[in-house]
């Protein structure tokens, strides 16, 4: 066998299928305080009345921020079936036993989720679990779904006595594509958005999970029932189908809800709610739009 065909064999073994899942508005949870108050606050200094309202709206901000990190915290663990590998793929170098090795590996770093699995199935069943349940939770998340190569080391870091230093890389086009596709189409909001070169590799047993749009843009159809669509694999039992019930509650929470009362305090926060109701419309069957009209239609009565 030839050093060529040990090469494509080492690239064929690290093709996965990814996903860059983000928290959309976190950022916004901290932005706009001044440095100052807060370099008063550390030394235990008086503040004047702007400074103590800076450091009231702070409070809340970190309340949402660490409400947030529980829930998305209380999600992953749900779904840790999907992430818990079989016992005969650790360490295993042939391609047989990659190919098995279909859970899902996951990085979460603040308001980012790396994740990567050989299973187009099992990808697709976490990414959409995470935007529905996420949703339950108050929390906005936005993926972009992509294949190719991935290089994923998680090295122990030795002489340190902080057990939250680590050491993580991911390396691959997957893992750029991803968060391309993430980002491919700003001000959206729940959505999880494939990159253009992807749907190329679907094959028809996929399509039913495809949202086709204008142009080349596609999308997972999160809402999708993937428990009837792939009932003979694993991921299935993780799929929870979306009922109209549930579309009607979540975009009313939307709308007025509490725990999306932060996301609609910006332009884009709220830009991110509307895309997010006019999509749950679209699913639900009655467009944003005609919605809109009827509302009016009521007021003016």
């Amino acid at each position: 066998m030839s050093d060529t065909s040990a090469e494509d064999r080492a690239l064929s073994e690290a093709f996965r299928m990814t996903a860059f899942i983000d928290i959309l508005g976190w950022g916004s949870l901290t932005k706009g305080i001044p440095l100052l108050t807060l370099r008063h606050m550390k030394r235990g200094e008086r503040l004047d009345a702007a400074e103590r309202e800076h450091a009231t709206w702070l409070r809340g901000r970190v309340q949402v921020a660490h409400r947030i990190n529980t829930g998305l915290r209380e999600i992953l663990s749900e779904l840790h079936g999907l992430c818990t590998p079989m016992n005969d793929v650790v360490g295993a170098p042939s391609a047989v036993h990659f190919l098995e090795n279909s859970h899902v590996t996951f990085v979460r770093a603040s308001d980012c989720i790396f994740a990567h699995s050989s299973s187009f199935q099992n990808l697709s069943v976490f990414a959409s679990e995470l935007l529905k349940r996420g949703l339950d939770r108050g929390i906005l998340l936005r993926a972009g779904i992509a294949g190719g190569i991935v290089h994923h080391a998680d090295d122990a870091v030795t002489g340190l006595s902080d057990v939250r230093s680590r050491d993580i890389s991911l390396f691959g086009d997957a893992i750029t594509n991803a968060v391309h596709a993430e980002t491919s189409v700003p001000g959206s909001g729940v959505r999880a958005w494939f990159h253009r070169d992807l749907p190329a590799l679907f094959t028809e047993s996929f399509e039913p999970a495809v949202q086709r749009r204008r142009g080349r843009r596609s999308e997972l159809r999160w809402w999708h029932d993937f428990h009837g669509l792939w009932s003979n694999g694993s991921a299935a039992e993780y799929a929870r189908p979306v009922e109209p019930v549930w579309l009607k509650s979540t975009i009313a929470r939307l709308e007025s809800g509490q725990e999306f009362a932060w996301n609609r305090e910006s332009a884009s926060g709220r830009r991110r709610v509307k895309s997010t109701i006019a999509l749950l419309h679209e699913v639900l069957g009655t467009p944003r739009s005609r919605s809109k009209r009827r509302r009016r239609a009521k007021l003016r009565r």
